[in-house]
């Protein structure tokens, strides 16, 4: 395997793929832009700023209402805008999309919030203002995922406007700060879908859940802790930042590579160690890539899901923290904490 430095982006402050293009926003003016993956040659960008990188159905939309086609023409959705119930002091906005077509939009009038969900292939709301607070951290065409004050999950079947379950983490993951020296009440940190019924939920150094989103059954838990995982198939790659192990997402049983306390071993490049300290992963070409930063540089390292081996060490010459990294045919994109998107070609 080989991984070559190509190019750099820069003023990059998230970033996504449509066709063989470049979709990204730009850091200066928040406006979007499109780029040629061949030649990184700006070929258009928004009169408008967007916001967030909202992308569904190879379309991009922005906060306020407006879709782009991957030719940057855009039009106002008057057709949302028209059939919101919203009253003169209220404020709409476009605050998320799904893969398959659906877009959430929140109505807000100081404490007064309502969720509508606009589905893009059959141009109609599948629900109108709905008049629910918590935060939406998963949705589809049936169930809203939320979460409140941090540590309450809530399963709500917003069709027909009926509660599935919940249930309180605060006490049942409740955490001790060993600089503060004190108890914390328990967080959810992240929410992933699996198997297109059921949710993985992490929670701040506590346990991990698995529950059926469609009946609210909790249908495991384990006690490792988890601060990023990553799915691929039945089984959860996970980090804690610098312990590496598996979970069966079928039983929830932790499978470990053999390492003490799960600790991934440290890595020597050019004659100096390192502590191999992160928070993502990416699977990509059967192999795990494990951004890295350490002793003030950044590193990708290539670990085979196997036997958590390191396949290879990639330096990144910066002096900034990666961000992101995501793969789009032979190419691995790199965005660090300075908005610079490198980019590098990838020969297995």
């Amino acid at each position: 395997m080989t991984i070559k430095f190509l190019n750099y982006i820069t003023d990059i402050s998230t970033f996504d793929f449509i066709d063989n293009y470049l979709i990204a926003i730009d850091t200066l003016d928040y406006k979007l832009k499109k780029l040629d993956l061949d030649n990184f040659e700006k070929l258009w960008d928004s009169e408008n700023q967007v916001g967030d990188l909202l992308i569904s159905c190879n379309k991009i939309y922005s906060y306020d209402f407006y879709e782009f086609d991957i030719n940057g023409d855009r039009r106002r959705m008057t057709e949302i805008m028209d059939s919101l119930p919203i009253s003169n002091n209220e404020i709409a906005e476009l605050s998320a999309v799904s893969k398959n077509g659906l877009l959430l939009i929140e109505t807000s009038a100081g404490n007064k919030v309502s969720k509508s969900v606009y589905n893009l292939k059959t141009k109609t709301f599948s629900k109108l203002g709905l008049e629910i607070t918590p935060y939406v951290s998963y949705f589809n065409e049936k169930y809203f995922v939320m979460i409140s004050k941090g540590y309450t999950l809530i399963i709500y079947n917003y069709l027909d406007e009926k509660l599935i379950f919940e249930k309180d983490f605060s006490e049942e993951c409740k955490y001790y700060d060993s600089i503060s020296e004190k108890y914390f009440d328990g967080q959810i940190m992240n929410i992933y879908e699996y198997e297109g019924d059921k949710i993985i939920v992490t929670t701040k150094y506590s346990n991990t859940y698995c529950f059926n989103f469609e009946t609210g059954v909790e249908l495991w838990k384990t006690n490792a802790y988890a601060s990023y995982i990553e799915i691929v198939g039945d089984i959860g790659y996970a980090t804690t930042g610098l312990s590496f192990y598996r979970i069966n997402l079928k039983t929830g049983e932790s499978l470990s590579y053999g390492w003490e306390n799960d600790r991934l071993p440290n890595f020597i490049y050019k004659n100096k160690e390192y502590w191999p300290s992160g928070n993502q992963l990416v699977y990509n070409n059967n192999l795990l890539w494990y951004p890295v930063f350490s002793e003030g540089e950044s590193f990708v390292l290539v670990i085979n899901p196997t036997n958590g081996v390191y396949e290879q060490i990639l330096h990144v010459d910066i002096n900034e923290k990666i961000m992101g990294l995501k793969f789009f045919k032979d190419m691995m994109y790199v965005l660090d904490s300075g908005n610079v998107l490198q980019v590098y070609n990838v020969k297995m």
